[in-house]
């Protein structure tokens, strides 16, 4: 009682394709895109939300992966991501062949998913030391929704050199508050007027497939604008993986 299971749609995208290969795994579903796309080097572990069988997520990654990545879709103890936060680990090993490992997930999977990658805090100390050798710093940009699960993983981990900033929607008139409704109005308000010294990390989703925002503003006209300002911007997934990619690509002599 109370867990939310998955509909005929996510049932359906549990079927494999021309496209995507579909297989049963130890921790969960497994979404294998074509073997023959350089993309297969690139994986998602994604984490389901508190009482969410993980099967509703299922046309999520079977949508990833006929881009050609290797999507890892993990089945909790009772539902609840808090009883098995080292899962992506042995996900991982199951497909030695993907370089670039993402993690992801949705509510409380979110949040272990951050603190996942903050327990191998190990691996980002070259980042965090190059950011303060060159005197930098980075904002992670977010909807107000995702501002604790992404604020967490830069506290645990970045020593006050990344820190997230919230975007509050005053566009919608405040009643959304997630990341994929940022505009570029409030952005471009909300953001600091001096940004020397700052790598801003904006998250892809807040574009549709043009590059521009729901109020018409375009990423390059943001982009131009955060230059103005002094800053670098970095267009990139809002997973915590992907933005240490971004800052890591960044940041490469």
């Amino acid at each position: 009682l109370g867990h939310y299971r998955p509909d005929a749609t996510a049932l359906a995208a549990l079927v494999g394709d021309d496209a995507v290969r579909v297989d049963q795994v130890e921790d969960g579903y497994a979404f294998v895109g074509p073997d023959e796309d350089p993309d297969n080097t690139y994986g998602l572990v994604f984490y389901p939300g508190a009482k969410v069988d993980e099967r509703a997520y299922a046309p999520l990654m079977h949508g990833l992966a006929a881009k050609g990545w290797v999507c890892v879709d993990v089945s909790m103890p009772l539902d609840l991501a808090i009883l098995d936060e080292g899962a992506a680990a042995r996900a991982m090993a199951e497909f030695p062949q993907v370089e670039h490992w993402y993690v992801a997930g949705h509510s409380l999977g979110g949040a272990m998913a951050a603190d996942f990658a903050a327990d191998h805090a190990d691996e980002l100390d070259g980042i965090v030391d190059a950011l303060r050798s060159r005197g930098l710093r980075a904002l992670a940009v977010c909807g107000e929704a995702a501002e604790g699960v992404i604020r967490g993983f830069c506290a645990a981990w970045a020593r006050g050199l990344v820190s997230a900033l919230a975007i509050h929607n005053d566009y919608y008139g405040g009643d959304v508050n997630v990341t994929g409704l940022i505009v570029s109005v409030d952005l471009l308000v909300q953001l600091p007027k001096d940004l020397s010294g700052t790598v801003v990390l904006l998250p892809e989703v807040m574009f549709n497939f043009d590059k521009v925002t729901l109020d018409g503003g375009s990423q390059a006209q943001i982009l131009d604008e955060i230059d103005r300002r002094g800053g670098r911007a970095v267009v990139c997934q809002t997973t915590p993986s992907a933005m240490v990619d971004a800052l890591r690509c960044q940041l490469d002599p």
